[in-house]
């Protein structure tokens, strides 16, 4: 069966023509005339088969058919985008991929990171999540960020830091918690598959948590983003979590409360003696950024 595959300039201009809604925006973001536009949109519709475009006086608009295949030739060209751009980075630098658990990434990362972005000007760094499904850089990934047991194949690692779980919400909620009891009286927001959670908390205190009231979600960042909204309070993790808590104006309720974890961020790689020269430096700089935390 012969593949119906479009040219790839056909849809690169059908994709400029769909977000900006006029053949002469188009032209412009695509250094072409606006005549030539215009013929690439007639030759596409013939191929397809269908009208993408309605034409009016001063003016195009979509038609439902190219209404819904917007969507997909956006989605399609902006992969090649950022594949290419993981693959052969931008030019004059190297690029180096980097995966991270997510609350690592948004929140202790996304912190930092520019820091080392201006020192390294030549380093062309992507930041992957463990979260995405949109991006998958397979083997181009050289270091991972990994909280717990590491990946299969990733058998070398450096500890990074373990975490401290403390009671976390809105200011006039945590105002209202005078001790360990009070927790009872509001909505404790629950990391569903975490090893450590509110009730490593209790037991380390001799607190029945049965009378709770316990909200779960499955995500760090999402129990602090209803923490934020006045639904209850979350569990912070220091430090992972520092730079996010502050964004959402969290306060500690009871500041002298705080419980370890029981796992811990590591740095992982296949091999260091094989890391490249970019892989290299953002590992002596992560681990000096992790070394001024014990200080």
């Amino acid at each position: 069966m012969k593949r119906r595959i479009p040219s790839l300039n056909w849809l690169r201009v059908f994709e400029a023509a769909a977000r900006t809604e006029s053949f002469a925006r188009a032209a412009e973001r695509l250094n072409m005339s606006p005549a030539a536009v215009s013929q690439q949109i007639k030759a596409f519709e013939g191929y397809v088969g269908r009208p993408l475009f309605i034409r009016e006086a001063h003016a195009v608009r979509l038609t439902d058919a190219g209404r819904a295949f917007w969507p997909t030739v956006s989605e399609a060209l902006n992969n090649v985008e950022i594949r290419a751009a993981t693959l052969f980075g931008t030019p004059g630098k190297e690029p180096l991929t980097v995966r991270a658990t997510l609350i690592f990434a948004c929140s202790w990362l996304a912190d930092r990171l520019p820091r080392f972005i201006g020192e390294n000007l030549d380093i062309n760094v992507h930041l992957i999540s463990d979260a995405s499904s949109a991006v998958d850089p397979g083997d181009d990934v050289e270091l991972k960020i990994v909280f717990g047991d590491a990946d299969e194949g990733w058998p070398e690692r450096d500890r990074l830091f373990g975490e401290t779980l403390y009671p976390v919400a809105v200011a006039d909620v945590a105002e209202r918690i005078h001790c360990v009891e009070d927790l009872l009286d509001s909505t404790l927001i629950e990391i569903a598959d975490h090893r450590a959670g509110w009730f490593r908390l209790f037991d380390a205190r001799d607190v029945n948590p049965e009378t709770a009231s316990i909200t779960l979600t499955d995500r760090t960042d999402v129990a602090l983003s209803l923490a934020a909204s006045g639904l209850g309070i979350a569990l912070a993790r220091a430090p992972a979590t520092d730079a996010m808590v502050a964004r959402y104006g969290l306060v500690p309720c009871l500041p002298d409360l705080g419980e370890a974890g029981v796992e811990a961020y590591h740095l992982t790689y296949r091999s260091r003696a094989r890391l490249s020269e970019p892989a290299s430096r953002f590992r002596d700089w992560l681990l000096s950024e992790v070394a001024d935390l014990a200080e």
